[in-house]
């Protein structure tokens, strides 16, 4: 059937900005995996070996399902690395899209627009196209949005297109436009009940009676925006609103304690004498109580936050500056290993150590979870924590003994060295056996063993995202990613093992 011609849709103008400039690197592209979204450590030769099917295949998932903080790194690090295409899908629009859309379920929609502000030809590309106005629609940069959707020179009769030029001359106040536009999305036969209801009302004027906003869209959560409905709370895992996680403010400094003043004399009593009065806090000593006050405060937000690994690992982060200059002035802590785990999670293992060899109070197994967060970070003999957890897993308190144990697996997980006899008494402690397939385990351990980084890191996503891992399922990730080479990621996964493990949380 012969498509309506719609002329006035087609010659109006549309909101602009200026166009955003390619980036340094857009015009060398080798295909549409090379952009990259952020700076990660991740090599070029990610995707090496792994073939576009797959690929696919894991895009699909990632962001749909919970994932735990450190896997959800790992899939937004790999997807926001720029690097050659998968196997057979460098030049693959949709993939690349699938890439993107995966980038903005994860919360990356500032990585994913920074990608496409790399990638050549979007703007002759329907799929790429619509991949960069919803990521702006979801930044809530409508202008941005619809700058795309002028810019596009190709399948510009797409149903999603009909519908964003509808929204965009709506709310540019061209209703004429706006109708024709959006009955061409009509006649194309998509529906979409959120979009006819809220796109009716932006046409109809409506200011009552509109219901609820929508978010189960970009363009329908623009459009709840632009009306000033309120979105569904409840929103699902993957959600993009949802993955944005809220900025944590440091503790701040507390003010300097004021001096202690003179008690005012009776009325009609004589005048104290200097002898008896209380010695006003010297400058030191004010100094010396402002920081033990700081430090009191910032444990108590490290505690607020520790049934949280993630939110856990942002406040310490928030607050690493503090911790370093209470520790220079040597300020006590009330519970240092508290400080030494957030240390580790701040990024500074060294600084933990430190702390860590000056800290006297502890049971020996929270001494020795404590080494071992210090070790899987990089900093110190690994393997003397390892005969520790082994030796706190055969003689130490019974109720601690399974956690030791599980310790002591991740350690050697992630590469440490054991003697003989370490690994022979490692062995005979008994862990449930890992949930995943012969064909899992065979494709984790050949990918890793091949140099296939990127493969092996979506199997082990592939695993993640079936539930939240036990301590056998997690080993064998942390294994997998440090054979793989991606070291970085295994510290992480096993530091966020250790640290369930440290509180009795983490699952057999």
């Amino acid at each position: 059937m012969a498509q309506e011609s719609p002329p006035a849709e087609e010659t109006s103008d549309l909101p602009t900005v200026a166009r955003t400039p390619i980036e340094s690197g857009a015009i060398g592209a080798l295909d549409l995996w090379s952009a990259p979204g952020r700076a990660t450590a991740l090599p070029a030769d990610l995707w090496q070996g792994t073939s576009a099917r797959q690929a696919r295949a894991m895009l699909a998932r990632i962001g749909t399902r919970p994932l735990s903080p450190a896997m959800h790194r790992l899939a937004a690090d790999l997807l926001a690395t720029g690097a050659r295409a998968p196997d057979g899908g460098g030049n693959d629009e949709s993939l690349a899209a699938e890439r993107i859309a995966a980038l903005i379920r994860l919360g990356e929609s500032e990585a994913a627009l920074s990608l496409l502000a790399r990638t050549p030809g979007v703007e002759a590309s329907e799929t790429l196209s619509r991949a960069r106005a919803e990521a702006w629609l979801w930044q809530g940069d409508t202008e941005r949005a619809c700058q795309s959707a002028r810019a596009l020179t190709r399948d510009r009769e797409a149903p999603f297109q009909l519908r964003l030029r509808a929204f965009c001359h709506a709310i540019a106040g061209e209703t004429m436009q706006a109708e024709v536009t959006y009955g061409l999305w009509q006649a194309s036969g998509e529906s979409d009940a959120n979009y006819v209801r809220l796109m009716g009302q932006v046409l109809a004027g409506t200011t009552e009676g509109r219901g609820a906003g929508a978010a189960d869209s970009a363009l329908n959560h623009a459009l709840s925006r632009h009306l000033g409905l309120e979105v569904p709370s409840d929103l699902p895992e993957g959600h993009p609103l949802r993955a944005r996680a809220a900025a944590i403010a440091a503790v701040p400094r507390p003010p300097l304690p004021a001096p202690a003043p003179a008690p005012a004399p009776a009325s009609g009593a004589a005048a104290p004498s200097p002898d008896d009065l209380p010695t006003p806090l010297d400058d030191n000593a004010r100094r010396d109580e402002q920081h033990r006050q700081w430090a009191a405060a910032i444990e108590t937000a490290l505690e607020a936050a520790s049934g949280d690994t993630d939110l856990l690992r942002r406040t310490a982060r928030a607050n690493r500056q503090g911790m370093g200059e209470l520790i220079s002035r040597g300020t006590p802590f009330q519970q240092p290993l508290r400080i030494v785990t957030a240390l580790v999670l701040a990024g500074e293992p060294a600084a933990a150590q430190a702390l860590l060899a000056t800290t006297l109070e502890g049971s020996p197994f929270d001494l020795a979870m404590a080494d071992a967060l210090v070790t899987a970070s990089g900093v110190g003999s690994i393997a003397a924590s390892l005969d520790r957890l082994i030796e706190r897993g055969e003689a130490g308190d019974p109720a601690a003994r399974p956690r030791a144990r599980q310790a002591a697996l991740l350690l050697f997980a992630l590469g440490a060295e054991a003697t003989p006899d370490a690994r022979a008494r490692l062995l005979g402690f008994e862990f449930p056996a890992p949930r995943a397939g012969a064909g899992q385990l065979l494709g984790l351990s050949r990918a890793a063993g091949e140099d296939r980084a990127g493969e092996a890191a979506l199997i082990a996503l592939d695993l993640a995202l079936e539930g939240p891992p036990g301590i056998s399922e997690r080993a064998l990730i942390v294994r997998t990613l440090a054979e793989a080479g991606l070291t970085d990621h295994a510290r992480d996964v096993a530091i966020e093992g250790l640290i369930a493990i440290q509180r009795g949380a983490a699952r057999p």
